[in-house]
């Protein structure tokens, strides 16, 4: 399958390549900006040291409850350890979910190496919230390791619109972006394939289409060890608890796939399997005190 990605590694301006780290300012996140945005976010990964805090922060704030299919946390230490690389991937129903996989991944010693080693596809516009708080946030999600991802279907207008053109060439700066960050940086890489949030009156137990990106990211790291995680978020039904949700995650895909739309096809299988489990494992807590 045929798909746009430079897979010669490109070097814009990282320190390995050239010897000088660049200093740029952060830059606006919008459409019209996407390839400022680009050349920001290529030069630079998680801050070491805040990623780590980081995560001991959420580990704190947030307790998702963790299980694991039978064998399926030591296979993943076990490949780590092997020196694979790590997809790891969840279903998007709140905006919390980021900060219970930031929780669940410091919590369990299997996915240790991938804390400050891990990037993260995160929707644009928690990059321009405004305010001070806003600011805030934007750093802290610079320093953990976030980059923005533009996508192909957030355009207006018809097929051939400047909008929709444009939104093309913003989404696919972000796939090239996701693969020099694993194949040239050797990152981790972490995101919601679903795109955007479960909207208001939909089935929170089904796991939506799936955006391509990240399996053309997939097909295009043929030369790599590559493992893919997905993880099942159950928040319940009615009474949603968005800091203690269940978190189930199954078998991880070991055996590469060749074809990106077969990959995407298995891995929503996957996924729609550790939700489901998920939300049978969230059934069987007691209820919370009130």
């Amino acid at each position: 399958m045929q798909v746009a990605i430079n897979n010669r590694h490109q070097c814009f301006i990282k320190p390995k390549c050239s010897g000088i780290l660049k200093v740029m300012k952060r830059p606006e996140v919008t459409l019209e900006n996407y390839q400022a945005v680009f050349d920001y976010y290529d030069q630079r990964g998680p801050n070491t040291n805040f990623a780590h805090f980081g995560h001991f922060v959420m580990g704190r704030k947030f307790h998702p409850i963790v299980a694991f299919a039978p064998g399926a946390e030591q296979t993943i230490g076990e490949t780590l350890a092997e020196g694979a690389q790590v997809i790891l991937v969840t279903n998007h129903d709140s905006e919390a979910d980021q900060y219970n996989l930031a929780s669940f991944v410091s919590k369990r010693s299997a996915f240790g190496r991938l804390v400050s080693k891990t990037v993260i596809m995160a929707k644009p516009s928690l990059f321009n919230q405004p305010g001070r708080k806003g600011n805030l946030q934007r750093i802290a999600i610079d320093e953990l390791g976030s980059f923005p991802a533009f996508r192909a279907k957030d355009g207006s207008g018809d097929t051939n619109s400047p909008e929709r053109q444009l939104q093309k060439k913003a989404s696919a700066s972000t796939r090239q972006l996701g693969f020099n960050k694993t194949a040239r940086d050797r990152y981790h890489l972490a995101g919601f394939p679903e795109g955007q949030r479960t909207p208001a009156g939909e089935d929170h137990t089904v796991v939506r289409t799936l955006s391509p990106g990240f399996g053309e990211i997939y097909a295009n790291l043929a030369d790599r060890k590559i493992m893919v995680v997905s993880a099942g978020i159950a928040y319940g039904i009615d009474e949603r608890d968005y800091t203690n949700p269940t978190v189930y995650i199954g078998d991880p895909i070991t055996t590469r796939i060749p074809d990106a739309s077969e990959f995407t096809g298995q891995l929503r299988t996957n996924m729609q399997r550790d939700l489901t489990m998920a939300y049978d494992l969230h059934s069987l807590r007691p209820p919370q005190a009130a």
